[in-house]
């Protein structure tokens, strides 16, 4: 029965505490996303635009910042291995470099005028640049291996950056000191780079990024292909030159390997920051692993960002990361931020995130990979800046897969995953809370951790609460009825609620004394919990034992409504609603239950 009354929208419940009225952020800092109700990113230094200073490594494809203009959207992540994927994976030791052996042919300038092949083992000491007229320069080692210990330089090609190309279809490509392919002149665009090697191990430099000018440069396209393990362990930069004018395009990093990746430094492909009025930045560019050659197991030390770019007039939207393990298991414990930017007027809205395990499985019944997530997910939309006028941005959207018949999802106590829509400034209306899938076949889902969706909040007079998010947990989804347990674990929080403003937001509910039906209405649930994909008598259950929050926001909001389908453990058909608080605002009705 929809009746009004609760106390509601008072904030999200995190760990035990009640934050009032805040986006609780996964990182500090004020990069990207600057207003009062988007998380600030640790990973910009006052901006997460091509130019900006990094505090920390990640793999960063953030759109550029415009402080007087358009910023740019965030990039893409896209990540596909054999085996597991690991994210936050612990640091490990860096592969040892051997010294060149003692035939081994330096190569130097005065060499580099023309493309360089040699039997053996190459090495390029000290500050080597390439000339010639070619637009890119090839040094090929085709029985050995070869060593950059010095700093290679592309160098021009009438006008533009050259490309380098190294191959050793036989050996190892080590790079400790430095190979630049970056713009040089102001606005200069840099030229491609090719790795190519049965092994490549990098603990120096990368750099294809475009030169800054009154109009950036481009970053161009770093391309590694090996038979065997990539190691990067040192700063890889393709960003986009920063300038008044416009900023220039990100590039890319393409990684093709059968071996191992290892990842634990810096990925910059950030779009290029613009510093004049009305002027839009660059681009964000790409990290892409996997595509042709999927890695044995992919292990990534340093954060993922795609985040929209911070504007005047306008923030950029964050951009999309997809995780893919074909026969191995997803283990997200560092955090991944696709926050949409911050601005005056027109926020970017949140990002996408989808991950799937075991996918590679098909329909045998075996376990392909299951999925855990530890860590910190942020999706959330982009806010009015401070100062500002205008509507939040609405949050993103996180959809997490354990593909094969028996995988398993489980969200451990310290996992976090935030989807809260962007405050808004002035009498505009804050952001809509984003939307949450988690999916298992016959799997057992776990959630532990606290998944907050709330919708954004409206501090200024006049102002409007967003709309609450909406959860959808679904433990049958090849609709066998053979689906796996579902539990809502006592530490496990989920708050879908509305944010508070002059008028506070509605959570999701559908306006009447039920609750909708789904999947045709499922947009008018805030939380749907679900283990029974045949509407009939199932042989697994569903439980919460934690707490589901769908309150109005403050003041008047409507409280949302609640659904669970499948039965009890104890073989009950009604499963008993546990702690769930669907209460209204004020003089806002609270939201129904139903449990079938």
């Amino acid at each position: 029965m929809r009746t009004s009354g609760g106390v509601g929208g008072v904030g999200s419940v995190l760990g035990g505490v009640v934050v009032a009225g805040l986006t609780v952020g996964l990182f500090t800092g004020c990069g990207g996303d600057g207003g009062a109700g988007g998380a600030g990113s640790s990973f910009g230094g006052g901006g997460a635009g091509g130019s900006g200073s990094l505090r920390q490594p990640a793999w960063i494809v953030d759109g550029g910042d415009a402080a007087k203009g358009q910023a740019s959207g965030g990039g893409t992540i896209h990540v596909v291995s054999q085996g597991a994927t690991t994210l936050g994976a612990p640091v490990p030791a860096a592969p040892q470099i051997p010294a060149p052996p003692a035939d081994a042919t330096a190569v130097a300038a005065d060499a580099l005028t023309a493309d360089a092949e040699v039997a053996g083992s190459v090495r390029i000491e000290g500050k080597q640049t390439a000339g010639g007229g070619d637009a890119i320069r090839q040094i090929t080692s085709s029985g050995g291996d070869i060593f950059v210990s010095g700093a290679l330089q592309a160098g021009d090609a009438g006008g533009a950056a050259r490309g380098l190309t190294l191959r050793a279809p036989n050996g190892t490509i080590y790079v400790s000191g430095s190979i630049d392919c970056g713009g040089v002149g102001a606005g200069q665009n840099a030229g491609p780079m090719i790795l190519a090697a049965q092994r490549v191990v990098v603990t120096g430099s990368l750099s294809a990024a475009g030169a800054d000018g009154p109009t950036g440069g481009n970053g161009a396209t770093i391309t590694i292909t090996a038979g065997d393990i990539v190691y990067l362990g040192g700063p890889v930069k393709v960003r986009g030159g920063a300038g008044t004018n416009a900023g220039g395009a990100g590039g890319a990093l393409v990684i093709d390997t059968t071996g191992a990746l290892q990842g634990v430094a810096l990925v910059d492909a950030r779009g290029g920051t613009a510093g004049g009025d009305g002027a839009a930045a660059g681009p964000a560019g790409a990290i892409r692993v996997g595509e042709q050659m999927p890695p044995a197991s992919v292990d990534v030390s340093v954060p993922l960002s795609t985040r929209g770019g911070a504007g005047g007039s306008g923030g950029g939207p964050g951009g999309s990361v997809v995780l893919e393990p074909k026969m191995g298991n997803l283990i997200i414990a560092g955090t991944i931020d696709f926050t949409g930017g911050a601005a005056n007027a027109q926020p970017g809205s949140g990002g996408t995130l989808t991950g799937t395990a075991g996918e590679g499985a098909g329909a045998s019944n075996v376990d392909g990979g299951d999925i855990q997530l530890t860590g910190k997910i942020t999706g959330d939309g982009g806010a009015i800046s401070s100062g500002g006028n205008g509507n939040g941005a609405a949050a993103g959207k996180l959809t997490l897969t354990a593909a094969s018949v028996l995988g398993a999802l489980t969200v451990e106590a310290d996992g976090l995953v935030s989807l809260t829509g962007g405050a808004a400034g002035g009498a505009g209306t804050a952001g809509g809370g984003g939307h949450l899938d988690f999916f298992t076949s016959n799997g057992d889902m776990t959630v532990k951790g606290k998944l907050t969706l709330r919708g954004g909040d409206a501090p200024d007079p006049g102002g409007a609460g967003g709309l609450g998010g909406a959860v959808n947990i679904f433990s049958d989804n090849n609709h066998e009825g053979y689906g796996g347990n579902l539990l809502l674990d006592t530490t496990c929080v989920i708050d879908a609620s509305g944010g508070s403003g002059s008028t506070g937001g509605d959570a999701r509910h559908d306006n009447t004394d039920s609750v909708a039906s789904f999947p045709d209405n499922q947009e008018e649930i805030a939380v749907l919990i679900n283990c029974d994909g045949m509407h009939g008598n199932t042989h697994n259950w569903l439980q919460n034992s934690g707490m589901i929050v769908a309150r109005g926001g403050a003041p008047n909001g409507n409280g949302g409504d609640v659904a669970y389908h499948g039965i009890a453990p104890d073989g009950s058909v009604s499963p008993p609603p546990g702690n769930v608080d669907t209460s209204g605002s004020g003089s806002g009705a609270a939201g129904d239950f139903r449990g079938e």
